[in-house]
């Protein structure tokens, strides 16, 4: 299933530059025009189970630097998002569990958790397709599937500088929630080795709340207590 489509400005600037979209399929080697895919151009926010982004790279030295430029444009999407899910999900925390924290407390625990769970979720992350062409030829390359095999021959195959480096990956839906869970979990154990009973207290208590803080209800004293 797909649900809402987006179209990143980056994305966008480069079609008004000519790159047209086309329903050409994506395939293991060289592709024929300047036309951009349309993986490239039209980004479901998820599909068959999987939350999908889209790193680019206006322009790389050689394409070994392109693709990972753009590989880590689409990390920095998720460590945002992921970002933007902890932060909602701890905003009113300490004041809903009636855990006593300082200001220093909060900061630590809010930072702590803005370092692990984006870590967690780029470590699930799959490289699924690879557009990028050569700058002074116009050949332009394209993998899929198992791309990270493929690549290789496209850093062997573009000698020089590439433009338009595009990358298509994805990770399991369920595990925004899964990773989140751990973290809380994760984060739990080291505040308890640490003596932070109180922080310990407050991981423990929104891991045990998660589905309604996600839900963006109201906590309930039922769903106390950290998930299995």
């Amino acid at each position: 299933m797909i649900k809402m489509l987006t179209v990143s400005a980056l994305l966008a600037a480069a079609f008004l530059a000519g790159c047209s979209s086309t329903n050409n399929v994506a395939q293991n080697g060289p592709v024929t025009g300047q036309t951009l895919p349309d993986w490239v151009l039209v980004v479901p926010v998820e599909e068959d189970g999987r939350s999908v982004f889209v790193g680019g790279c206006s322009m790389a030295l050689t394409a070994e630097e392109g693709i990972e430029a753009a590989r880590t444009d689409a990390h920095l999407q998720i460590t945002s998002m992921s970002g933007s899910r902890f932060t909602d999900i701890y905003a009113g925390s300490p004041r809903s569990s009636g855990t006593t924290t300082t200001g220093i407390d909060r900061l630590d625990f809010r930072e702590t958790g803005l370092v692990l769970y984006p870590e967690k979720m780029i470590a699930g992350v799959s490289l699924d397709r690879v557009y990028l062409r050569s700058c002074e030829t116009g050949q332009a390359w394209e993998f899929s599937g198992a791309p990270d095999r493929e690549i290789q021959h496209a850093v062997d195959a573009l000698d020089g500088a590439v433009c338009s480096v595009f990358v298509r990956v994805s990770l399991d839906v369920d595990s925004w929630e899964r990773n989140l869970s751990e973290t809380l979990r994760e984060m739990r154990h080291t505040f308890d080795s640490q003596g932070r009973d109180n922080l310990a207290a407050l991981a423990d208590w929104i891991d045990g709340h998660l589905d309604d803080l996600l839900a963006g209800n109201e906590p309930s004293d039922e769903g106390s207590g950290a998930r299995n």
